[in-house]
């Protein structure tokens, strides 16, 4: 999805919807990959643990998911700025660039 961004042969004025929706996306995405992969590991090692560890790996989850959940939280604020971003109009630049 950001490399789509990167690679893309588009004006400016193209960038005023299509940019925050492919943020957006990308950043649902990234974090649903990383709620996959958690719940992915504990189902697994849940299945190769021992029953006399089992309470043991279920505090390494509990913090384990703690932390993505941190991850989540400090990005949620990009949500509403990506949806503001798509509804405003962007404002003319002052000045013209020569490429």
């Amino acid at each position: 999805m950001f490399l789509a961004i990167l690679t893309s042969r588009h004006q400016e004025k193209d960038f005023h919807k299509e940019l925050p929706s492919k943020l957006a996306w990308g950043l649902t995405a990234l974090l649903i990959s990383i709620w996959s992969m958690l719940i992915s590991f504990c189902a697994a090692r849940s299945l190769i643990l021992e029953s006399k560890l089992k309470h043991i790996a279920f505090a390494v989850y509990a913090v384990t998911s703690q932390s993505i959940a941190l991850f989540a939280a400090a990005q949620f604020p990009l949500y509403p700025d990506l949806l503001r971003a798509t509804s405003r109009k962007v404002p003319k630049r002052s000045y013209k660039v020569d490429l």
